[in-house]
């Protein structure tokens, strides 16, 4: 079990103890606090239901005809000096319905290193045929991979409000494969995993909320879907 930080229990309450806040926003300032904004499908639009934040929220929006391997924008977040351990929570809503990539790919938000061309790590919704839930994938060189919920895969609902926590640590050394992913989904321990291998560098950069639709490309969405994002919270060591 992590230790939790106790001034912080109730709001983001699987957020490890001795972390530093470098983030921690409500939707309307998301283009302040360092945060930027990119895209013509990413809009702010009133929602009184979003909790921890103001009646507005983060949408982007997939049209029919929308293209697979692509977000509707972006928003992101740079250190001013890498990280080799963080948590990133944040509020987010999937539209209902939603379509599905076929892949089952639904990502949702990504944690860049110093050495991007090195690959990412990524959380998505995944949908196995049945029924959602949330899972983390790597893609870097030295670790690619899909880890599926080893804890508890509790299904997502679609159309309402979910409170998503990621922990991540990067790995020791360069053979180590020490590395930690944890995430929770509205407060209930999702996955953890002990063994990942991450690049050979400094460690964290970018906080990347990025919803790309799908793992590749060739395929189109045929109906309009949305993810929508409330308040952000992002520590680290």
């Amino acid at each position: 079990m992590m230790p939790v930080s106790s001034d912080r229990r109730g709001t983001w309450p699987n957020e490890p103890a001795g972390l530093t806040v470098v983030s921690d926003v409500p939707v309307g300032a998301w283009s302040k606090d360092g945060w930027r904004c990119e895209g013509t499908g990413l809009s702010v639009v009133a929602d009184s239901t979003v909790p921890l934040s103001p009646p507005s929220a983060v949408v982007f929006s997939y049209t029919p005809g929308f293209q697979s391997g692509y977000a509707p924008g972006v928003a992101y977040y740079d250190l001013p000096t890498p990280t080799p351990e963080t948590y990133f929570g944040f509020w987010w809503k999937p539209s209902a319905p939603w379509e599905s990539h076929p892949s089952g790919v639904n990502k949702i938000a990504l944690l860049f290193p110093v050495t991007s061309a090195a690959g990412t790590i990524y959380i998505m919704m995944f949908f196995d045929g049945t029924k959602y839930t949330i899972q983390v994938e790597t893609t870097f060189s030295t670790d690619n991979r899909r880890l599926e919920p080893n804890l508890t895969a509790t299904p997502v609902a679609l159309g309402r409000w979910h409170q998503i926590e990621w922990y991540v640590r990067y790995s020791t050394t360069a053979t180590s494969r020490d590395g930690v992913v944890r995430w929770w989904l509205d407060g209930v321990a999702q996955g953890a995993y002990t063994d990942l291998q991450m690049p050979v560098d400094a460690g964290f950069t970018e906080y990347t909320i990025r919803p790309v639709w799908g793992g590749g490309v060739g395929d189109t969405k045929k109906q309009t879907d949305t993810f929508s994002y409330g308040r952000v919270h992002i520590s680290r060591r």
